[in-house]
């Protein structure tokens, strides 16, 4: 009876070969991209969601309740991550608990961090951005992929920094 076994040489070249292959799909799927990109997705979900709060607010006729027809609006840049009540003490500061049991907040908010700049990049602090005047709001998300820039540009809104959601006047934040 005979024993086929691999040799040693076999093993090193099969193990050289999965080591080359897994470099190079790690380089093709570039992971920093992929988490980019899951985070902006996540910034234009929660743009929907704040777009949705101040639609059923206007609707609900709760907008005298609402804190944000400020000169500057609300923006979420000093929010602790884990501080997403749902209550008037949230960053928008009115309750939306009838609408979500959390508010949203930037994945990456109150740090700085390269984001969409046109079709470049620039570093700034990252955080969401809602303004709500006369029956018109704005909302505003930053961007981090640049294959986001497009997203950026193309919104219909008056900035190159921001992915904006509006209804009515678009330049609410000027």
């Amino acid at each position: 009876m005979t024993k086929k076994a691999f040799t040693l040489l076999e093993l090193m070249v099969s193990v050289a070969i999965a080591i080359v292959i897994s470099i190079v799909v790690l380089f093709y799927l570039n992971p920093e991209e992929v988490q980019k990109k899951a985070r902006d997705s996540k910034r234009i979900k929660d743009a929907m969601t704040l777009q949705g709060i101040l639609d059923q607010t206007q609707r609900s006729d709760l907008e005298e309740s609402m804190n944000i027809d400020s000169i500057n609006g609300v923006t979420s840049q000093n929010v602790a991550l884990n501080d997403v009540s749902c209550d008037n003490t949230n960053w928008l500061g009115f309750d939306i608990c009838k609408f979500t049991s959390t508010a949203p907040l930037d994945p990456l908010n109150g740090t700085i961090s390269e984001m969409v700049k046109g079709d470049g990049k620039k570093t700034g602090i990252m955080y969401y951005q809602v303004k709500f005047r006369g029956g018109d709001y704005e909302i505003n998300v930053r961007q981090e992929s640049l294959s986001n820039a497009n997203k950026v540009i193309n919104d219909e809104g008056d900035s190159d920094e921001w992915f904006e959601v509006f209804s009515g006047n678009n330049n609410l934040f000027d």
